[in-house]
């Protein structure tokens, strides 16, 4: 990019011409001066740039812990250098974070960039971001322009009906930037903010006009599937898929879709993951949830989840999701368990061994939904009820074996192993009161064990440890 430009001074600064990659060569016209700037990674024409104004420079270094070094360079009014120089100031520590995360900087052999608008938003430009301001009220949205470098400049969407993978992520990175100077209460407060309850799917159907294609729903609701994915694969395999995602060599200064990002989280997590791709991304709302739960004298809890959206206003039925439920116990304790809720209608039991006072729906919001306790959903009818003391399971914890007995007389059962979300692992029918069941080829943990005898049943957690 080579731009020519009055030789002008306006209010004491020199009018200078900036660009994406490296300022190689200022040449003197005379009257003129040239401006060479020369970038060469991929670019997507939409992300080249060209500011000319009477900028003030400043620059900073980045030298990340992998040994990688570049200037980070911004370009801003004179009025507003000071509260500029505040702004930034965290942006090397961002820079190493999101290269933690999602890999290295994607463009470390020339720069990282911010350049000054002074009015509308921010548009992240490769290695050359323009924003309205640098101060450091607008900081979430410096790191959102940041996570673009990665999101949508290094790995762009497909077409516009997959927008969400650009803005999707860079709303999501503002969250995990949260976590990393808060902490949980952090990232569960701004993806609070992203909460999404119009219709419309994530998706977009209408990508002819690029006018209408930055809607709110790319941003929140792309931010929060990702949040959801988070919640049903758990922390490790969600962050190897993200990052194998983001250098994946398919994808890198290239284009992905949708079913690309699916196929690369159901490689990493060996989960068949379009029952949730389809109602999160293809389809739209989001599940309405009504339940109601009881304990008998045994202290056996058992409730039920009833998905209310297509009774009220015509939706989906079912949104199949694990459900973390949190429940309280007489001593002032809790625990969480997590249920696989995938029927409209549907029960789950548990035995511990005090009294429950109290039981909270996923509340740290790890779904996208409305909830509400309704004492007037039946509980226990017509379906499995739990039994108390049914089945003993030693040792616990235990290694590669457990001995598994039924403390009752029964033709036969059904063993299930649950995995910690609620899915199934593994399910055998026995017709001996005691077996010894293999679990060696099953990684260190928590399980749940589900026994089944003549239209009741029990769960049981076990640990399994590593060696």
């Amino acid at each position: 990019m080579d731009i020519t430009i009055p030789d002008t001074v306006i209010m004491g600064n020199e009018v200078i011409a900036v660009s994406n990659g490296l300022l190689v060569n200022t040449i003197d016209n005379g009257d003129t001066k040239t401006f060479q700037w020369r970038h060469r990674y991929p670019i997507v024409t939409y992300y080249v740039m060209a500011a000319v104004s009477n900028f003030v420079h400043f620059q900073d270094m980045f030298n990340g812990t992998s040994g990688e070094s570049f200037p980070l360079d911004y370009y801003v009014f004179e009025d507003d250098l000071g509260i500029s120089q505040q702004g930034v100031v965290d942006m090397p520590e961002a820079i190493q974070f999101y290269s933690d995360v999602f890999g290295l900087y994607p463009f470390r052999n020339e720069k990282y960039g911010m350049t000054q608008l002074g009015f509308y938003g921010a548009i992240e430009n490769q290695t050359n971001t323009i924003t309205n301001n640098m101060s450091p009220s607008w900081f979430d949205v410096s790191v959102h322009e940041l996570a673009h470098m990665w999101f949508g400049d290094m790995i762009t969407c497909a077409d516009w009906h997959h927008g969400w993978l650009n803005e999707g992520f860079a709303t999501y990175a503002e969250a995990l930037w949260a976590e990393h100077e808060n902490g949980p209460n952090g990232y569960f407060n701004n993806m609070a903010g992203n909460e999404y309850w119009q219709g419309g799917t994530l998706y977009l159907q209408n990508a002819q006009d690029t006018f209408n294609i930055f809607q709110s729903i790319i941003y929140s609701k792309g931010a929060y599937v990702l949040h959801m994915l988070r919640g049903v694969l758990g922390d490790e395999m969600f962050f190897e898929g993200v990052l194998d995602y983001a250098q994946n060599p398919e994808f890198i200064y290239k284009n992905a879709s949708t079913e690309d990002l699916q196929n690369v989280f159901e490689t990493v997590s060996g989960m068949e993951l379009e029952f949730f791709f389809d109602q999160w991304v293809f389809d739209e709302y989001f599940p309405i949830y009504r339940y109601n739960y009881a304990q008998n004298s045994g202290n056996s809890l058992y409730m039920t989840i009833y998905q209310a959206q297509e009774e009220l206003y015509n939706r989906r039925p079912v949104f199949e999701m694990p459900v973390r439920l949190l429940i309280h116990f007489q001593d002032g304790s809790d625990t969480l368990v997590t249920v696989w809720n995938d029927q409209q209608t549907q029960s789950f039991g548990f035995d511990f061994e005090m009294q429950v006072t109290g039981l909270e729906f996923d509340p740290e919001k790890w779904i996208l939904r409305q909830a509400q306790f309704d004492p007037g959903i039946q509980v226990g009818e017509n379906e499995l009820i739990p039994i108390t003391k049914a089945v003993t399971i030693y040792p616990n914890p235990t290694g590669n074996f457990i001995e598994l007995t039924l403390n009752r007389p029964t033709e036969s059962w059904q063993f299930e192993l649950m995995g910690v979300n609620g899915e199934l692992i593994e399910t055998q029918v026995y017709k001996k009161q005691s077996v010894k069941i293999d679990l060696s080829r099953f990684p260190g943990g928590l399980y749940f064990v589900k026994v089944i005898t003549d239209h009741q049943f029990t769960i049981v957690k076990i640990v399994k440890t590593s060696d």
